[in-house]
This record gives structure tokens, sequence and C-alpha cells, in this order.
């Protein structure tokens, strides 16, 4: 069973409801695991700043944060280590409004990846990584509460001193929706066809692709959240894995102080150009329950369970099934 505590500071400047305005947060995830597994105790921190500038027909949003991580994935899975990582990231968003029916966005995105400890997994080393990437995107309304989208995204990844498939280059053309498509559907989200290509001699492939959010209400006190998620990653080896799946979940405000939500994914993992030709179906599933004591503090107990399932051309399968029990007291002030 593993506990954690999350203390921390968060910093508005301005008012959300003005031209202008940032959020600055750093918080330090305390995890204690039951006997047994004390090895894997940690501090883990997370720091992140947010500007916005709205006038209402020019929008601006830049951000920047580092966030440390230690549960292991799919790709990164090792008996008895908690492989931890560090992610920066920087972005910038600029979104304008030329007319009542046309807008238009585009931006900058970087995230870099790093490991802090270093073991040499079943299938290699891990292999830090960064990436950035350009969107393009022009929207026309169909009516005052929803737009249509079409888009361009063009990323290129690079990871450090690998000899397969690590560095590459994708395109991204998808089609999409955003705002209110009737009282109880609203979306956000894109969907298309990736084209990704490689700097050594691997033959590009191209696959479907899908991004965002779909919710449903219920009504006043629960909602149902659709979240797609399919897209081109990196492994911890270097290698490209193409991710296909996604995410339902459901929440309920069940009295003024508790609350009660659970969720259910499922993603195919297959790992592009791997040497063993190794493809995994990944399920997560679980449940939070929150208490709020007061307007200061909160508890919260979260249980989530992880299996995982590998096929591979030579035995090397990795298979597991994580039982994560998490107990979180919250204080803000």
């Amino acid at each position: 069973m593993k506990f954690a505590a999350t203390p921390g500071l968060r910093l508005n400047l301005g008012d959300a409801i003005s031209d202008a305005y940032a959020v600055i947060s750093t918080q330090e995830e305390l995890t204690a695991y039951t006997s047994g597994h004390t090895n894997l105790n940690n501090q883990l921190n997370t720091t992140k700043a947010q500007g916005v500038y709205d006038n209402g027909k020019l929008r601006l949003t830049a951000g920047a944060g580092i966030a440390e991580t230690d549960q292991n994935s799919p790709d990164l899975a090792r008996n008895g280590t908690l492989v931890e990582r560090s992610t920066t990231s920087y972005n910038l968003t600029a979104a304008y409004k030329f007319n009542e029916k046309i807008s238009g966005s585009t931006g900058f995105d970087y995230a870099e990846t790093s490991y802090e400890n270093n073991p040499t997994l079943p299938f290699g080393s891990l292999r830090d990584n960064n990436s950035w990437s350009v969107p393009l995107n022009v929207f026309y309304a169909i009516n005052p509460n929803l737009d249509a989208s079409v888009g361009f995204r063009h990323r290129e990844t690079k990871v450090d001193s690998v000899l397969s498939a690590g560095d590459s280059k994708d395109n991204y053309y998808n089609v999409g929706l955003r705002g209110v498509i009737n009282p109880k559907l609203t979306a956000s989200f894109n969907t298309g066809i990736q084209v990704r290509s490689y700097e050594n001699n691997q033959s590009d492939t191209t696959s479907f692709a899908a991004q965002g959010r779909i919710t449903y209400t219920v009504n006043a006190k629960s909602q149902v959240d659709f979240d797609l998620d399919t897209d081109m990653d990196i492994g911890g080896s270097g290698s490209s894995i193409k991710r296909t799946g996604g995410q339902v979940s459901y929440s309920n405000q069940l009295t003024r102080d508790w609350t009660a939500s659970g969720f259910l994914g499922y993603r195919i993992l297959d790992y592009v150009g791997s040497f063993n030709d190794r493809k995994d179906d990944n399920l997560v599933t679980g449940v939070n329950v929150r208490y709020s004591i007061n307007r200061y503090a909160s508890l919260s107990g979260r249980y989530t369970l992880q299996n995982n399932s590998s096929s591979t051309n030579n035995g090397s399968d990795i298979d597991y099934t994580a039982n994560i029990f998490t107990l979180t007291l919250d204080f803000v002030y």
C-alpha cells in the first residue's frame, strides 16, 4: 500500500476574469509504502507556471513546468524498482478570432524526459528523449456554441544515443469539434491520420490518431467523460510506440462533502521496430472517493488496478498486475 502527502504552494497573479493573469504552483509529493516495500519511498517535485492574456480577439497562453514521477508504465516495468524520471515542458499558444465565423491558433510545444536512475530493463537501457511540435488549426463556427476545425501538426523527436528507430519526424492531419453539441454533450477533440518517418532506414508508418475529450452530463451532480488517446509515443528504450485506445470515467457529487469517481482505460501498445516484435494489451481501472473535511482540508482514497499482457516473438513478455492503494490528505490555505 502506498501513502502520499503533498505539501505545496500556489500563487495567483491577477484574476481569471481580467485580460491577463498567471498561476505559479509547486508541490512536493512524499510517498511511503507499507512494510516490505520501504525501499520505494520517495520525494517527488512538481513545479509549473502558466500565464494567459485575452482581449477578446487575441488569446495568448504560455506555460512551463517540471514534474518528477516514479510510477512504472508498461515500457518501464521492472520488479522491485520504481524508475524515476523527470519531464520538463514549455508551451506557447496564440489564438486569434478573425471574425464571427473564423478563428485560428498556432503554437510551440517542447518536452524533455530524463531518467534519474537507469536500470537495465529486460529490453535494454533507458534513453533520455526530447520532442518539439508546432500545431496549426483553423476553426469555423457551425453555431455560436460549436466550432468545427481542420488542423496540422509537425513534430520532431530525438532520442539520446540510440541506433535503432529513435529519432523521428511526424505530420498529423486532422479534423475536429469543440464546444456544445447539445445541452448534455460537449466535446473538444480532433482525429485524423499521422505519418511518421525515421532517421534510419526504417519504413515510414501511417496510423490513425485521435486526442481530446467528449463529456456527457448525466445530471447536475454526475457526468461521464470519454478521453481519446491514440497517438505515436516514445518508449523508455527509445523505440517508437503506436498507442491505440482511450478511457471512460464517471464522477458523482454524492453529497456536499462526498465525491466518488471511477474509470476504465484500455490501450494497445505496438512497439514499432522492436527487436522482439512486441505488442501489449494494457488495462487500467480504478475508483476514487474524496471527503471534504472543511474548506481547508480533504481526505481521499484511491485504488488503481493495472494489468499488462505482452506478446513477443522470443518469449520475453512483460506481463504484470499491479494493485495500488493511495490515501491522501490535502490541506489548502
